[in-house]
């Protein structure tokens, strides 16, 4: 990643238990973290547009389930340059 340079995030996921969304979602990249909430049972894709802080050359990418016992699954979870 290049500093203060525009990207877009793109995944898919899944959640056992609608009423337990799961996220895709990046943080640690020089702005407020953010995510795509996806609670659908078959895959869905998510998307977010993010820009690199002024010294910024790293991003944490991440798939997570806050809360519950269902099972969560992501998947084929890309990082393009706009």
């Amino acid at each position: 990643m290049e500093p203060n340079t525009t990207y877009t995030l793109t995944g898919y996921g899944k959640t056992a238990d609608s009423s337990q969304p799961v996220r895709i979602g990046v943080k640690n990249y020089g702005g407020a973290e953010q995510y795509s909430v996806i609670n659908t049972t078959s895959y869905s894709q998510g998307s977010i547009t993010f820009t690199t802080g002024s010294s910024n050359t790293t991003a944490t990418i991440y798939v997570y389930k806050p809360s519950g016992g269902a099972k969560a699954y992501g998947d084929d979870l890309t990082v393009t340059r706009n």
